[in-house]
């Protein structure tokens, strides 16, 4: 499967937007995301209190809007320690009507993974609360075991799902690790949504 974009740049409210190709290392899968133009490469944001540069160890990759409004977008962040090596993208959606309920999106997002992935295997699924803000979100999380690329070598991968309902939102986490490392790896990615502000886009 290709996700390759042409790519071009234009201004847009004091940032620059780039379309670029969507590179992410547990696979080209998106349901949240209906995609009817190229994704856009977001610049020029610099230090931010919702998606701060460096935050729980990781460092802020990619910045990406998937449709013009800038109210569907993803934010990747990396960490590379000598114990942990982790990629986790958080993805933040507007909540249209025609979006099913928590319950619905979370088995589409699964049933994609699992057709994507020809070798997966479900460890865990639950469900969770978080607390942002003092108000309470409904979460479900799966974590699954694929093999894929990562770290420049193919190796078995824990790979983490987790679906927020925000409202007016959904918020998706998706975070990938070595499977050997996926205790430290949950944890991690745990610690990095207490930290941003998930609660609306930029």
């Amino acid at each position: 499967m290709s996700c390759s974009r042409r790519i071009r740049v234009r201004r847009n409210a004091g940032f620059v937007v780039t379309l670029l190709t969507v590179a992410i290392v547990s696979g080209c899968e998106n349901a949240v995301h209906e995609q009817p133009v190229a994704p856009q490469l977001i610049t020029g944001i610099g230090e931010s209190e919702k998606f701060p540069l460096s935050v729980a160890g990781y460092r802020r990759g990619q910045i990406v809007s998937y449709n013009p409004q800038v109210d569907n977008i993803s934010v990747a962040y990396n960490l590379v320690s000598p114990s942990l090596q982790n990629a986790a993208t958080i993805y933040v959606v507007a909540r249209k009507a025609r979006h099913p309920t928590l319950n619905g999106q979370f088995a589409l997002e699964k049933e994609l993974i699992e057709q994507y992935h020809s070798d997966v295997s479900l460890k865990f699924e639950r469900e969770h609360t978080l607390v942002k803000d003092g108000v309470t979100y409904p979460a479900l999380q799966a974590v699954y075991v694929i093999t894929g690329q990562f770290m420049n070598r193919e190796q078995r991968l824990s790979s983490e799902l987790m679906l927020i309902d925000g409202g007016s939102h959904y918020i998706k986490l998706r975070s990938t690790a070595p499977a050997d490392q996926a205790s430290a790896a949950l944890r991690s990615s745990a610690e990095l949504l207490s930290f941003v502000d998930w609660t609306g886009v930029l």
